[in-house]
Order: structure tokens, then C-alpha cells, then sequence
């Protein structure tokens, strides 16, 4: 069923990222898709949502630099990331992008200094709690400043667009897009009584996607919630930067046990790969991925809890502390984390020695 390459390794199907972006195209047609490259960087990531009509969202000049590799058209990429060195603002901006995002007086400065003549969408601080990792501590203005930012975006001589938000990453709960919507609601009415402009609402991230200890909300209650307001609202251009709904489900990771043990709180296998080289959503955070795995080969039709824990000498290096599995299980055996394309290779790295898992594509 699996390839027999040497253990640890990512597998994609970039056909499933394909279909990824055809079913939130269903959900939200009048939606420009702009791919939150973070999520992973991947070329075979790039090319498959390029061929599938998808546009981009860069936080960095690197980003962009891969993109420009990949010969993605300018006008698709948008740079999101409200804050910005001036010497990226000024790379991006010599190199065709024109849109960027911001959420304080600062960085207006910077991007007229830089990037005379930009569009600007400011980021609004919303209501976050759904979210498992929260990004509203250190993004997004606050209500009281809104108004103050758009009218000096537009004293700088900067193209003034509109407003853009995000719920935080792997957003759970249905209310948590209402209540965004319903501030720019607000500011919408805001803007036309003092002649702001505001054609541009970008959706930002947060789509989720379930995990064996997260059950996400499908795309389609998202729509119900979102759309009803995007029929009021009726503004020429929306976008959204969903990362990980797009490619969560086109990757497996294979891993090999290396170690089998008991201790004082379980049975323990110890794995070729971690949370530092391939699994940093499984280390407790903000919140901490479970994924789905199974064991490959014939086992005893008992099964057993195990402690998954990755090869480094690191306790924090522990990727799951309640995975049911055949009770068998012993060095040299296999398992399949499933789900693993988002977050993943994008944050893994060779601390400790252990490389970072091979990727191969089906």
C-alpha cells in the first residue's frame, strides 16, 4: 500500500490538494483563493495550487522568492504579514506586488516610504477563542484606532482598500466567524458615513480541519455563517488565505519504531521521527494535534495504549500519550500518521542530529 522507502519520509498526493480548492471554490465562489504559504512551502505544494487557479499570501521575502521561482503570476500574491522590514517592503514592491496589509501607525510609514502608491488593507483584532492557536496577542488594530489608520493610509497617498481579519489558526467554533463579520459589518457602515473607501475584505485563515482530537466544523457551516454577510455587504473583491484546509489531507508521515519500553506511566515507543523533525503541532502549545495513525503489517487484533515519542533527547519530544494501537508492537515496526501536510515540513528541523523525514510524492 506504501512505498518501502527508508523510514522516516512524507508521502504527498497533490491531487487531493487539487480537490481541496475546487471544494472551497464550490463553497465560496465569489471568493479569490490566496494560499497562506506558511502552511507549507513545498514546490509541489506551489505547483499543485497554481495549476488548480489558486493565488498566494507571503509573510516574507523568502516566500517570495520561492514564488517567483515557480513563476506565479504577481498579480496573485498579496504579502499579508502586518509587519515588514522596509528592506522586504522594498524587494517586494520592485518586483510587482502591489497589495499589503498592515495594523499600525508604524508600518504605514514604512510602506509609503517604501511602497509609494500601495494598496493597504488594515487587519482588524477579532474575537478569537474558537481558535487553537491564537494569533489576536500580536496582530490586529484595535476598535478605537481603525478609523485614525485608514485616514492616514489615505494622507500618505497610499490606495486604501478595505479591511481584513483572521480567527486564529484551526478556528473550531461557528461563532467565532459571526462575531468578524459582524465588526465589519460595523465598520462597513463606519466607512460610508466618512467616505472611507472599502472595496476589499479579505476573509484571512483559520479553515480547519479535523484531527483525531479536534472535530472542525465542515467548510459548508462556515459558508452558511459567511456568506449571508458577503450578500449585504456586496463588495467587488473578497479574498480568503485558508493554509492548512488545503493541505492537511495530502500528506502521510511513515515512521519506524526504534525503542519499545515501559515506565511508570505507560508503555513508550520511541520513533525515527518527532515533533522537531516532522510533527511540531503534536507538542503541546497553545494546543497540541493528535494525529490519526495506524500500524502497518499483521498484528494480534489486541490493542494496547502507547506513548508515541520522537528519537531526540528532548521529554517535550513526545507526540502522542494516548495512541491505541495493536498491542504487539516492537522495533522495526511501522506506523502512518495521516493528515500530516500542513504545519509539519514547513517547521521541522535536524534538532539533536535527526534529519528531517525525506519527501517523496505518489
Amino acid at each position: 500500500m506504501y512505498p518501502e522507502y527508508p523510514s522516516p519520509y512524507f508521502l504527498y498526493d497533490p491531487s487531493k490538494i487539487a480537490e481541496n480548492v475546487k471544494k472551497f471554490k464550490k463553497v465560496f465562489p465569489q471568493v479569490e483563493l490566496r494560499y497562506a504559504l506558511k502552511s507549507n512551502p513545498l514546490p509541489l505544494v506551489v505547483t499543485a495550487l497554481g495549476d488548480a487557479g489558486s493565488g498566494f499570501e507571503i509573510a516574507s521575502r523568502n516566500e517570495l522568492k520561492l514564488l517567483l521561482k515557480s513563476d506565479i503570476d504577481h498579480s496573485v500574491i498579496i504579502y499579508s504579514n502586518p509587519v515588514k522590514a522596509r528592506e522586504d517592503i522594498v524587494y517586494a514592491f520592485q518586483r510587482g506586488i502591489t497589495t499589503y496589509s498592515f495594523d499600525s501607525p508604524e508600518e504605514l510609514d514604512k510602506l509609503a516610504e517604501c511602497a509609494p502608491g500601495a494598496k493597504v488593507i488594515l487587519r482588524l483584532r477579532v474575537y478569537e477563542r474558537g481558535s487553537v492557536f491564537s494569533l489576536k496577542d500580536k496582530f490586529g488594530v484595535e476598535d478605537q484606532a481603525v478609523v485614525s489608520l485608514a485616514k492616514k493610509a489615505i494622507a500618505l497617498g497610499l490606495d486604501f482598500i478595505g479591511l481584513s481579519f483572521h480567527v486564529g489558526s484551526q478556528s473550531l467554533k461557528l461563532n467565532t466567524w459571526k462575531y468578524a463579520m459582524e465588526k465589519v459589518t460595523k465598520y462597513d457602515k463606519i466607512f460610508k458615513e466618512k467616505g472611507i473607501p472599502f472595496t476589499t475584505l479579505n476573509l484571512g485563515g483559520g479553515f480547519p480541519h479535523s484531527y483525531k482530537n479536534m472535530k472542525a466544523p465542515e467548510l459548508t457551516e462556515i459558508g452558511a455563517i459567511i456568506k449571508p454577510y458577503l450578500a449585504r455587504l456586496k463588495k467587488p473583491h473578497v479574498y480568503a488565505e485558508p493554509g492548512r484546509y488545503l493541505v492537511a489531507n495530502s500528506a502521510i508521515l511513515m515512521a519506524t519504531v526504534v525503542h519499545r519500553t515501559v515506565r511508570r506511566d505507560g508503555t513508550w515507543l520511541y520513533l525515527d521521527a518527532g515533533t522537531y523533525n516532522a510533527l511540531f503541532e503534536a507538542m503541546a502549545f497553545q494546543g497540541s494535534v493528535e494525529y490519526r495513525v495506524e500500524a502497518l503489517g499483521k498484528h494480534d487484533s489486541k490493542t494496547s495504549r502507547f506513548i508515541l515519542a520522537g528519537p531526540t533527547c528532548d521529554s517535550i519530544d513526545t507526540i502522542d500519550i494516548n495512541a491505541k494501537l495493536p498491542a504487539d508492537l516492537g522495533i522495526g515496526d511501522r506506523l502512518v500518521f495521516h493528515d500530516v501536510g500542513s504545519y509539519t515540513n514547513a517547521l521541522a528541523n535536524s534538532f539533536n542530529g535527526f534529519s528531517v523525514p525525506k519527501i517523496y510524492q505518489v
